[in-house]
């Protein structure tokens, strides 16, 4: 499942950069302007996801909807590919001339691309705590960890390489709808297992109690 997932939410952004220049006619600079800014919120929404399932909703949860999330970002991103309505018209090599997108063009794009980020924060390493919760042996729970991220990478992989060279290739439309795919047998494969699942109780996440003391600690200071 984490292969899985991993291999949906990479392959959505790995050759994001190249499909901006050449699909949304976006000029190379504000193609890695964006590439960067959604690798960035990748890289954050993890801790937020983490966040959340510490302080209240659990890892099952929070993975269930994080994958909903994400799949449904990967839609409207896929239909982009599929849909010429959703692109700006092609550059013509005589003119040398090339349309910028829509504002709506524009909008489902970003939004395509939030709501994989979202999906990013609370699918891929919530999954490798929800799975060690699965075993009382620590010698076990740290296979574990070892395994997942063993099958992470993997998946990073096959993103970087399998999944590009479809894009490139064979089509963007084929490209996008294997992490589509992907994702969608990854929610089957997670719900199929949920009563066999042992769910631990939110205990509460450290960067809760950092956070009360730094508010504590500001108020103070203005207001004493």
């Amino acid at each position: 499942s984490s292969t899985l997932s991993g291999l949906a939410t990479y392959g959505a952004t790995a050759n994001l950069i190249v499909y901006l220049v050449q699909q949304f006619n976006v000029s190379r600079i504000a193609a890695v302007q964006i590439f960067n800014i959604v690798n960035g919120c990748g890289a954050i929404s993890p801790l937020v996801g983490g966040i959340i399932s510490d302080s209240f909703a659990g890892c099952f949860s929070v993975i269930l909807a994080a994958s909903i999330i994400s799949f449904l970002g990967l839609v409207p991103l896929t239909l982009s590919a599929i849909l010429q309505s959703l692109r700006p018209p092609p550059c013509t090599s005589l003119s040398n001339s090339c349309k910028p997108p829509l504002a709506f063009q524009y909008a489902i794009l970003y939004v395509s691309l939030a709501v994989v980020c979202v999906g990013i924060g609370g699918s891929c390493f919530t999954m490798a705590t929800f799975g060690a919760n699965q075993f009382e042996d620590p010698k076990r729970q740290e296979t574990f960890i070892n395994w997942f991220f063993m099958a992470l990478y993997v998946a990073t992989i096959l993103a970087c390489t399998v999944v590009v060279f479809v894009q490139d290739t064979v089509g963007w439309a084929w490209g996008y709808g294997i992490c589509l795919a992907a994702n969608a047998i990854c929610i089957v494969i997670f719900l199929i297992g949920k009563w066999y699942y042992k769910e631990v109780k939110p205990q509460g996440s450290p960067f809760t109690g950092i956070a009360r003391v730094v508010i504590a600690a500001t108020t103070t200071i203005f207001f004493f």
